[in-house]
């Protein structure tokens, strides 16, 4: 019953969030922009509730019982102010999308309701071969839960003593270990029921975001791209990797920053920015490599900005996404303040071997190859490319002139976070090729639904008259 509470305490506060900015952008008589809004909510709701908890643990130094109850009033005093704020605001102005005309349900939405079950099928049945998920899930996320939940003494000291990587955020672990204090029990189905939201939340917000621009049809063609990645589904509702929270937290901030563009001279456009910041915070929370996406989105932003716009709207904008990623930020700097461990990449090397690696022309050589060799890794990606030439043929694929500036920064951003994954392993202390072999498709997913949702933005659009 408690994990009921819990669960209906992080999706209220969610919506209590995004309604503020998103009542504009969902259409209450279609099913799949009602199931987009609740898995936005879900995802920032449960990320935030993680947070929320680990903050409280941090403060008061072990999960004890007593923490359930301060949990719940910090919920309900955060869902009575954000509900004040949607009050006193007026109302929301609608998203200038495509001229869509009313659609009947045609076969690609059957099609994608069919696929959608099929998954989870599948997903089931790869779930009874990996129930404690794969060796991440069980040696470093869900161990890290299990300390979260049953640790009675000083956190920070077990955390750096017990726990595999003890620098990893914490939004996951806290998230599962949430429910499992409230809950009072470690059941092996929390951790599965929170990757689940995450995954099939990523696969409904790029079906729903590019549906509310392009029509249904539209969007559920990009949802069946994304449902139809076995390897997505397998490393995230299978396998419980933190890769697909940290993807769905990026293809949700990309999400809420297209509507923020499409929203540039409406009164929601400065909250939209607000609630990006948070998200692409909450990917900081989530791994390490969502401090690679921040600082690779606002280079994005203020390059396109700046030269856009002017540096007076440029640093209206970077102001808001502050506003929303710095207490999460904070957050994080505390938990790496209080813990005292380094990253991996640094702990184990000093700065003359970082140099020395980065001017090395064989290690520069062997990641290009590894990273070129996984992107055309038949069993993987190789179909895609013909996938969405196919999606170009059907569809149209003209670009939508209001999101122009959205793709550009959508783009650049992940152009900048792949060089920065590439010259994290270039640097990397680890034996280069086991690191290349062993993480470089799941690196690779973080930026996957975001790509499927920004292509489709970008070559979704058509001329609905002809249709």
């Amino acid at each position: 019953m408690m994990v009921i509470v819990a669960l209906a305490s992080s999706f209220l506060l969610g919506m209590a969030v995004i309604c503020p900015c998103l009542p504009v952008t969902v259409d209450k008589n279609d099913p799949l922009s009602r199931i987009g809004q609740w898995s936005i909510a879900l995802i920032v709701g449960t990320g935030l509730s993680g947070s929320i908890f680990a903050a409280l643990i941090l403060w008061l130094g072990a999960a004890a019982g007593g923490i359930v109850y301060p949990d719940l009033i910090l919920h309900a005093v955060l869902v009575v102010f954000f509900l004040a704020v949607k009050r006193s605001e007026k109302p929301a102005e609608p998203v200038p999308v495509a001229d869509i005309p009313v659609e009947s349900e045609t076969w690609t939405e059957k099609f994608f309701w069919l696929v959608v079950v099929t998954s989870i099928v599948t997903s089931f049945l790869m779930v009874l071969q990996l129930p404690f998920g794969g060796q991440d899930a069980m040696g470093i996320w869900n161990a890290k839960a299990r300390v979260l939940a049953l640790a009675r003494t000083d956190l920070k000291t077990v955390l750096a003593n017990y726990t595999n990587h003890p620098d990893y955020p914490l939004l996951l672990p806290a998230a599962v270990a949430r429910l499992w204090v409230f809950g009072s029990n470690t059941s092996w189905l929390i951790p599965l029921l929170i990757q689940w939201i995450y995954t099939y939340g990523c696969i409904f917000i790029v079906a729903s975001t590019v549906a509310a621009v392009h029509g249904t049809r539209v969007g559920m063609l990009a949802g069946l791209l994304l449902a139809g990645t076995p390897f997505f589904l397998r490393e995230g509702a299978a396998a419980q990797q933190a890769d697909v929270v940290l993807a769905a937290m990026i293809v949700t901030a990309l999400a809420l920053l297209a509507f923020h563009e499409l929203n540039k001279q409406k009164n929601t456009s400065v909250r939209l920015m607000v609630l990006t910041g948070v998200v692409a915070g909450l990917s900081a929370w989530t791994k390490n490599e969502g401090l690679l996406f921040i600082a690779s989105l606002v280079m994005a932003v203020s390059l396109v900005n700046i030269r856009k716009n002017g540096v007076r709207s440029w640093l209206k904008e970077i102001i808001a996404f502050g506003a929303g990623a710095l207490p999460i930020l904070a957050l994080i700097a505390w938990f790496k303040i209080s813990v005292g461990q380094p990253t991996d990449i640094f702990a184990m090397q000093d700065w003359k071997a970082v140099i020395g690696k980065l001017i090395d022309p064989r290690r520069h050589l062997i990641v290009a190859l590894g990273m070129g060799r996984e992107m055309l890794a038949p069993d993987r990606w190789q179909i895609y490319p013909l996938a969405m030439m196919t999606w170009i043929i059907l569809v149209g694929g003209r670009a939508y002139q209001p999101l122009k500036t959205y793709l550009v920064i959508a783009v650049l951003a992940m152009v900048f976070v792949l060089s920065g994954y590439y010259c994290v392993y270039v640097i990397t202390p680890l034996d280069l090729e086991y690191h290349l072999r062993t993480s470089i498709h799941r690196i690779l997913l973080h930026l996957w639904p975001a790509t499927i949702m920004t292509f489709g933005l970008g070559f979704g659009y058509h001329d609905h008259q002809t249709r």
